[in-house]
């Protein structure tokens, strides 16, 4: 609620030439103080408002890409599924290249998705944690964190992804003393909440809202997209059939690249990564190039 407070202000005086020109000596002036919404931190007792949202659990997706008018979920293991958004009437977002995401699968019978765009050193790191590669080395953030809470004796219990503002997704972390009902909730970007409720092995939650008007649906439950076929030149000459195959080999190179890329993601070389699965996707690109100048698919 705004506070009007009445204030009498002095304005100084004007130099004209060698002479001083007082101006007017008092000016009343009302100058209005809002005060700012505070919701940093935010006390509320379990169960609060949980209607209004859906439970949720991470799924082993990395990313976002569209193809020929289509979009694809791509998976962990290199993978694609392609998906609809089930309401576009309402908000979908546009993806022009392949984009980090975090996806969230509803726990209900809907199969509903909810894809949030990050940066890609939040979606390798929810990877590692998922595959159990942080038992060695140093703490990360998360790890820090997670550790914090425990010592302060709170203990993380769930987070939500509560509302998206134009392109932006929020969310907050709820923590709590143990065995008790009053919860302390923060606010938290949704892919340092998610990556934090992976380790802490807590509940996520999803604003009813945000699935209705962003989730995606996978077109096809069981059919994923079609894998490249990567065609060779026909031997003219059949005296070649037993010797070695002297164009390469692409489908060793994809592999040989993606071995790298996992590598690189596993030792926390994010760079090296981020240049590997860029050279992954012109691969990709040129096999297809090829397949249609080959078979005109």
């Amino acid at each position: 609620m705004a506070t009007a407070l009445s204030l009498r202000v002095r304005l100084p005086l004007r130099m004209r030439g060698h002479s001083l020109v007082a101006q007017k000596p008092f000016v009343k002036q009302e100058v209005n103080f809002v005060k700012p919404k505070r919701t940093r931190g935010v006390r509320c007792s379990s169960g609060t408002d949980d209607e209004n949202y859906v439970p949720a659990h991470v799924i082993e997706a990395v990313s976002m890409m569209p193809s020929q008018g289509q979009l694809y979920m791509t998976l962990f293991d290199g993978r694609e599924v392609e998906v609809n958004h089930v309401n576009p009437t309402k908000g979908q977002l546009l993806y022009k290249a392949s984009t980090p995401t975090i996806f969230l699968k509803m726990s209900d019978e809907s199969n509903l998705m909810l894809p949030i765009v990050v940066g890609e050193t939040a979606v390798a790191m929810l990877m590692k944690a998922l595959h159990d590669g942080e038992k060695l080395g140093r703490p990360n953030q998360y790890q820090i964190l997670k550790n914090i809470v425990g010592a302060l004796n709170y203990e993380a219990r769930m987070v939500k992804v509560t509302e998206r503002v134009l392109d932006t997704y929020y969310a907050r972390i709820y923590i709590a003393k143990p065995g008790d009902e009053e919860l302390l909730s923060v606010d938290a970007r949704p892919s340092d909440a998610i990556n934090l409720a992976v380790r802490c092995k807590i509940p996520i939650y999803v604003n009813k809202d945000i699935v209705t008007a962003d989730a995606v649906k996978a077109v096809h439950q069981t059919v994923y997209r079609k894998k490249i076929a990567y065609p060779r030149r026909a031997r003219q000459h059949d005296d070649f059939l037993d010797g070695a195959d002297d164009e390469p080999d692409t489908m060793a190179e994809e592999i040989s690249i993606m071995k790298s890329m996992l590598l690189a993601v596993k030792e926390e070389r994010y760079a090296d990564a981020a240049r590997l699965r860029d050279e992954l996707l012109k691969l990709r690109a040129l096999a297809e190039w090829q397949l249609r100048q080959t078979y005109g698919v």
